[in-house]
């Protein structure tokens, strides 16, 4: 049995990175990413979302922002990852 990867979303442009949640499938995750990059990031400040697969000094999201930041990020996050379901389903029943 071979172990499974978790794809960590964290957020950059803060010390240290924040996490934010955690996937099993990549595809999601880069939905994911994608979404709270095009809502949240900040060029101009360094702030971005990635996906990391490696462990490392990540807070929780919660730890250093408002409730109602946290929860809007991860609203977005489940909208994005809906939508990936959503289209998941759909390429399914095409095949």
């Amino acid at each position: 049995m071979s172990a499974n990867t978790f794809y960590n979303i964290i957020m950059t442009g803060v010390y240290p990175p924040v996490y934010l949640a955690d996937f099993l499938d990549r595809p999601k995750a880069e939905r994911a990413v994608a979404a709270l990059n095009a809502q949240f990031g900040d060029a101009s400040i360094g702030r971005s979302f990635e996906i990391t697969t490696g462990l490392g000094d990540h807070v929780s999201g919660w730890q250093d922002m408002t409730r109602e930041t946290w929860h809007h990020m991860l609203d977005t996050i489940t909208k994005a990852v809906r939508e990936q379901v959503e289209m998941d389903l759909f390429i399914g029943a095409a095949m």
